[in-house]
């Protein structure tokens, strides 16, 4: 085990389970190496650094790693000098510091622990993996579980580093949305002084929440439950992240009985055949000049290994490690350890398959071939089996999100014990996503009634909501509606559409006298449970008038719902997202919407419109993708014949050839060539100008050490870098003395597609084409004015209309029309101004709120064409 020979620790207790996290890494590659099957002739081995939980040290350690210049216990070492992979580390920000620094080297980095979100960006860590699951799927799962319960009033406390920061954040994102009110958020870390936790006490106790979620690592939370202990706070219901859900150290400690119901998301957990017997065969003697062995032996044992007359006994030889009953010894809980165990395992998977694969290259040696970025290119491809029957594959970096729904429970000594409750897994429908054993529960101070957490109850039938002043939507007064009043209810898309139309809505409803019975939020990627449960209420309710203020793919599940139900006799009422349907009031399905209302856009006769829509075809424009896309998709025809071009993909894949300049020419698994550059600096010339000096190559065919060869002596000052950009191209323009801008969503979904870390992102198929009707309407009516002789006369409008995807595309579309620097699709040059006079669009109002700011600042007008969100005005 390679000793730390970078900064020592200041930290002076030993933590045992970051110990045994490291002795399971060395259990697995011993376990490796005596498999005959996988890796064989290959021994692997293992340099182990303390990080001390630090940011700095961890960073530190990681360089140590990269360049191999740290001191070994061996005085001498003919082995290569760098590592092929790390194994690390336990927390996000440390972790978020090494996957920051080694990336650029293509260095793999598997993590068994650190969870926050932000590693999924692929863009800031390309080479980061890790076998435990995002706190995105954490967070959601969490909200989740509020919601189920019924809790909508709640407090949370979170870890003051990017484990808590991220975490919570996620989770106040989802649970806005599911209509959860946020009470106080508070942040505390264990260097926090006691004046500062006695001030996040006291915002707990005066708080009405009774529910409490704790997204906080153990080492931040102890310092924090012994003054809860203290203060004898009970009555809380505690809602734990993984981090601490399954900790022994605070579930051992009978002075935090207190926590008896406390539930939350754990990592399922393992059994490892033979760890527990090699956990305690360690002993100092194995490796005499191994410093952290000696200081875990003292620490459990709590003797010396050197007599200093500190008045510690001296460890006498008697000690034994199978007579110990402790964090380090105890197996019945390794889902983390589980999680070191598979992190090793991907990484000998990803070795195991690049051997193969390069024993043929007779010509190169195996050192040359077994590179790190080549581990890098292998591991985002391991799909194995662990001898736990757990499956190990990546998705962008992430394991598949599966967890053990934990509930606290007194075990008979006193202390707490870890009762399995229900099951969380990513990879289920979203009906059987969250599986909850509820009748097996138990709650804060040992009751089997779920608590209530509300800031104010429902109003009954015959009152309506008054809602406080300064509060959140969350409370409210419940005030008697006078005689004559209207009593209604509400449906809202939980989007800022739907909540802050329904919020407007209920505001003037209140001061017109009409009492709201319920007001339910749905989505359209809702569970089938939960819009049940939407439905149960409209059913049950007295109201027979429902305001629907609803997108159109947010109603289309419920509306399914309310057909198979045969739900009628109810006058819908509708916003204008729904109100025009053709699809709705076509369907015979929802025949029961019969005699809805609502407002619509005016409707208006476009002479000549139809006529320009249906002369649209490919041939106008043949390298416009997007109007090929359009045409096979409304005759459901190809413009390829079928298995046309396949066979020229088969033979394209092996081709290698030299051609005249003396370049050969070969393809990866990827499609791209052998990556040859040559390395330029800009060096000044006589006459003042600038010249362009070759000073390296680099050549990525080439053995690591031969990989970049730069002439240092000859090159001038350093260059300027500064990053690249791809810009985002318009799918339809047209050159013109003055440019309109539109931005379009031609791809929309309606069957609850999400974009998630799970699936890699997709081209969204057509359902309708509104949105590119939309779009040529514009293009219509640009070409009626500059037809026209009494507008505009003498000058000619063209138009850039770009696709945002539904996505956040729509920000880089917005900025290209701002810019004008794209690249054009018509014109090679170009001598017209390239910024855009206004911009048409978007149809939907969350994008359009974002890009509306942006182009905001430059005083460029945005006209809206469904965008109906009242924060626009």
């Amino acid at each position: 085990m390679g000793r730390n020979a970078v900064l020592p620790c200041s930290v002076s207790s030993l933590n045992l389970r970051e110990f045994k996290f490291a002795l399971t890494l060395i259990f697995a590659i011993e376990e490796i190496n005596n498999n005959a099957q996988l890796l064989p002739g290959v021994t692997l081995g293992y340099k182990i650094y303390d990080a001390c939980g630090s940011v700095s040290q961890t960073v530190l350690s990681s360089m140590a790693l990269m360049n191999g210049f740290e001191e070994t216990m061996q005085e001498s070492c003919s082995k290569p000098p760098f590592v092929h992979a790390i194994v690390g580390e336990s927390s996000s920000s440390p972790t978020i510091g090494m996957a920051s620094l080694v990336g650029p080297f293509s260095i793999p980095v598997v993590s068994h622990f650190a969870t926050c979100a932000c590693l999924s960006d692929r863009k800031r860590f390309p080479s980061f993996f890790r076998t435990i699951s995002s706190d995105y799927y954490q967070s959601k799962a969490l909200a989740q579980l509020v919601k189920r319960f019924g809790w909508t009033w709640v407090g949370t406390v979170r870890s003051r580093n990017d484990y808590g920061n991220n975490g919570i954040a996620a989770f106040e994102k989802v649970a806005q949305q599911e209509g959860i009110c946020i009470e106080y958020s508070e942040a505390i870390t264990l260097t926090d002084s006691q004046e500062q936790l006695l001030k996040t006490l006291e915002v707990i106790k005066k708080a009405t929440a009774r529910v409490v979620v704790a997204f906080i690592s153990s080492a931040d939370f102890i310092p924090l439950l012994k003054l809860i202990a203290q203060k004898n706070i009970t009555g809380l219901q505690w809602l734990a992240s993984e981090s601490w859900i399954t900790s022994r150290v605070i579930a051992d400690k009978k002075e935090f009985s207190f926590l008896a119901g406390a539930v939350g998301f754990a990592i399922a957990n393992a059994k490892i055949n033979g760890l527990r017997e090699f956990l305690v065969t360690v002993h100092p003697d194995q490796e005499p000049r191994n410093d952290l062995l000696k200081e875990f032996w003292e620490t459990v044992f709590q003797c010396s290994l050197r007599n200093t007359g500190s008045g510690t006994p001296v460890c006498n030889g008697s000690e034994h490690l199978t007579e110990l009953q402790n964090e380090y010894t105890d197996v019945s809980e390794l889902r983390i350890a589980n999680k070191v165990y598979t992190a090793v395992y991907a990484i000998a998977h990803a070795l195991h398959n690049l051997i193969n694969d390069v024993k043929s290259a007779t010509t190169i040696s195996k050192g040359d071939l077994l590179t790190p970025q080549k581990v890098l290119e292998y591991i985002k491809d391991v799909n194995f089996t662990v001898k736990t029957g757990e499956k190990i594959f990546f998705l962008r970096g992430d394991p598949v999100a599966k967890y053990d729904l934990v509930n606290w429970q007194p075990a008979e000594d006193g202390s707490l014990q870890f009762k399995l409750v229900g099951v969380y897994d990513s990879s289920l429908s979203s009906e059987k996503l969250l599986q909850v054993d509820q009748e097996n529960m138990v709650w804060t101070e040992n009751s089997r009634q779920v608590p209530v957490s509300v800031c104010s109850e429902s109003c009954p039938p015959g009152t309506r909501k008054a809602f406080q002043k300064g509060r959140p939507v969350c409370c409210y007064d419940c005030i008697p509606c006078a005689d004559g009043e209207i009593s209604n209810e509400t449906v809202r898309s939980r989007t800022e559409y739907g909540n802050n139309g329904i919020a407007a809505f209920e505001k003037i409803a209140e001061q017109e006298g009409i009492c709201i019975e319920y007001s339910e939020s749905i989505h359209t990627t809702d569970p089938k449970e939960q819009l049940q449960k939407t439905l149960e209420v409209i059913k049950n309710a007295t109201a027979r008038v429902v305001v629907a203020f609803v997108t159109f793919a947010d109603f289309i599940p419920l509306l399914q719902l309310t057909a198979q139900q045969n739900i009628t006799g109810l006058q819908w009422v509708g916003s204008e997202s729904w109100i025009t349907s053709p699809i709705f009031a076509k369907t015979k399905e929802y025949s029961f919407l019969k005699g809805a209302v609502g407002f619509a856009a005016a409707n208006a006769k476009l002479d000549g419109l139809q006529e320009f829509l249906v002369t649209v075809h490919p041939h106008q424009e043949p390298k416009n993708e997007l109007l090929k896309e359009f045409w096979q998709t409304v005759f459901q025809c190809s413009f390829r014949k079928p298995g046309s071009g396949t066979r020229v993909l088969e033979y394209i894949k092996d081709v290698s050839f030299t051609v005249k300049t003396g370049e050969k020419i070969i393809f990866d698994a990827s499609g791209d060539p052998v990556a040859k550059y040559d390395l330029v600096n800009w060096q000044p010339a006589e006459d003042g100008s600038l010249q362009f000096k070759l000073v390296g190559v680099y050549d990525s065919s080439l053995p690591s050490e031969k990989l970049l060869q730069v002439d240092q002596e000859n090159m001038a000052e350093k260059p300027d870098c500064r990053p690249q950009w791809h810009h985002k191209q318009p799918e339809l323009e047209k050159d013109g003395d003055l440019i309109i801008g539109g931005i379009f969503s031609f791809r929309t979904t309606q069957d609850g597609y999400l974009d998630s870390f799970t699936k890699m992102p997709v081209i969204r198929p057509c359902k309708d084409f509104r949105e590119f009707k939309l779009a040529h309407t514009m293009m219509f009516a640009i070409d009626k004015i500059n037809k026209a002789t009494d507008i505009l006369p003498g000058v000619t409008l063209g138009y850039k209309i770009y696709n945002e995807c539904g996505s956040t595309d729509i920000l880089r579309a917005a900025m290209a029309l701002i810019n004008g620097v794209e690249q054009s699709q018509i014109s090679e040059n170009c001598t017209k101004p390239q910024t855009v006079q206004a911009i048409i669009g978007h149809s939907g109002s969350t994008p359009t709120m974002s890009f509306a700011r942006i182009v905001g600042r430059f005083y460029i007008p945005v006209d809206l064409l469904s965008a109906t969100q009242r924060s626009l005005d």
